[in-house]
């Protein structure tokens, strides 16, 4: 497995923005600075997965994957972030997204669902990631359901809220956070990561 370098790049910036030494983030992953802005480079699944648990105590933020998808722009996936700002409405961006998504990255899956009255968008990490590192693959998760948030509202000038947000985990003592940008009723230990919703 693997991800492209500006996933890794955002993550590591955005933990550096909230305090943390970007220098010493690379020393612990073995990455040289220069090479965070090659965006034809790819890190492998043990490095990829490890930058999450790096800048979670490098920023001392349990919630470090809800607060970096609060400021996640289309950047992060590289050109299918360009398709997306292309895209005549949401949901043929996060289309975009779901298609080509394995371009950026094969350690996380995007999925759509149309019903009649609901649109469904889903949120999954690879099987092996959730089962060798749950706490990283924890932090995607919350990164990629908020940041989809965040840039639905860049791309159309107001915020977008779902009816539901789901997440596979366990309920959180605190979810004061979740209640926060998720502005929708919040699930826990349910079958998938979905935002739901209204057509």
């Amino acid at each position: 497995m693997y991800a492209h370098m500006p996933i890794i790049r955002d993550i590591l910036y955005g933990a550096a923005s909230r305090g943390a030494s970007l220098s010493e983030m690379c020393n612990k992953l073995g990455i040289a600075l220069v090479e965070l802005n090659d965006s034809e480079k790819y890190l492998e699944f043990d490095r990829a997965y490890k930058s999450w648990e790096v800048a979670i105590q490098a920023t001392n933020d349990p919630l470090l994957g809800l607060h970096l998808g609060e400021i996640s722009n289309p950047s992060i996936l590289g050109l299918i972030g360009h398709l997306m700002q292309t895209s005549p409405t949401l949901i043929s961006a996060f289309q975009s997204v779901c298609q080509y998504g394995k371009v950026a990255t094969d350690m996380f899956y995007y999925g759509w669902e149309e019903g009649e009255k609901e649109f469904t968008l889903t949120f999954q990490p690879a099987e092996g990631w959730s089962n060798i590192a749950e706490r990283s693959a924890r932090q995607a998760v919350d990164q990629a359901m908020a940041g989809t948030l965040n840039v639905f509202k860049l791309l159309v000038g107001r915020h977008v809220f779902p009816v539901n947000a789901c997440f596979q985990f366990s309920r959180p003592k605190n979810i004061r956070e979740y209640e926060r940008i998720f502005q929708s009723v919040l699930r826990f230990s349910c079958s998938r990561n979905e935002l739901v919703f209204r057509k």
